[in-house]
Order: C-alpha cells, then structure tokens, then sequence
C-alpha cells in the first residue's frame, strides 16, 4: 500500500501485510517497524499492536496516534476495496449464470416452436 502523504512526512516510505504481519518501512536504515496483523478486528487489536511498537521506536504521542490513524483509515480503504472486488466477481459471475440461463430457455423456446 502507498502511504499516505503525513506517513512520508514522517518517514513511513511504504506499508505491507505478509500473513499476520503488518511492516512500516522506514527510509531510516532500512528499519521496519513490525507488529500483528488481523484485518478482522483492526480498531481494538492492530491499532494496539501498532502503538506499542511504535512507542518502542521512540515516536512521539502525537506520532503515534497520527501514524495509527493513517495506518487504520489505508487498511480500511484497502479492505474495503478488496471487498467490492470481489462483489464485482460475485455479480459478474451471476450475470453470466443469468445469460446461460437466458439462452438455454430461449432454445427450449426454438425447440418446442
């Protein structure tokens, strides 16, 4: 995900899931800041996991909750794009399944003429 404008205002050159796990990369060094990922309960368990290792990497509070905010609103975003994708798919797919139906009634109709 490409971070948003105040997350490279603050150094966040890029931001990552791999499995469970959400990276904050930062143009310090090559450092990452790493904590848990669970995109089913973002608010109550990412945003704690996030804060606490960022406190850990001595950024300040008002970092923190600034970073946090950004990190939840792109994770959201993301997933709520991810979910319309497959809403599209899903509708796609029934359309399709509609048209076959369509067309296979429509030669029954042929048939029985």
């Amino acid at each position: 995900m490409k971070p948003t404008p105040k997350l490279v205002e603050m150094g966040i050159t890029r931001v990552y899931s791999i499995g469970k796990l959400l990276v904050l990369s930062l143009g310090v060094e090559r450092q990452e800041i790493r904590c848990r990922f669970d995109n089913k309960d973002l608010i109550k368990t990412t945003e704690k996991y996030l804060k606490t290792e960022l406190e850990k990497s001595n950024f300040s509070s008002s970092e923190v909750e600034v970073t946090c905010t950004q990190v939840c609103e792109m994770l959201l975003d993301s997933i709520e794009k991810e979910q319309e994708e497959t809403q599209n798919e899903k509708q796609k797919e029934q359309d399709n399944a509609k048209k076959i139906l369509d067309e296979i009634n429509h030669m029954r109709e042929l048939i029985l003429i």
